[in-house]
């Protein structure tokens, strides 16, 4: 009896081992304007939940909003859309694109 408790609990462990590099504990997202060059992106966590946000505005950016308001728009394509495990590594890049303003 007690053999199969440590076979069973070797197997337990070693399908945590081996499952934990795979479940996604929060995703990493940018995008990049293709009109100006800025960049914005952010991070989900489980439950849908947005935070770390980021930006960095391009100086063709600035100069647009500046001189011409009423007639920006920003086209942002998606260029990371990494999920990362609990050991923090990366998983496969997802690209993805949406129309014009914020995806």
């Amino acid at each position: 009896m007690r053999k199969w408790c440590v076979i069973g609990f070797v197997i337990f462990v070693a399908a945590v081992v081996l499952l934990l590099p795979v479940v996604q504990v929060r995703r990493d997202w940018a995008f990049k304007c293709e009109n100006t060059g800025s960049e914005y992106g952010y991070t989900v966590w489980p439950g849908m939940v947005r935070k770390d946000a980021w930006s960095k505005t391009s100086a063709l950016e600035a100069f647009i909003r500046q001189r011409y308001p009423s007639e920006f728009t920003n086209r942002w394509v998606s260029y990371e859309g990494t999920g990362r495990n609990v050991f923090w590594s990366r998983g496969a890049v997802r690209a993805r694109q949406s129309s014009a303003g914020a995806p």
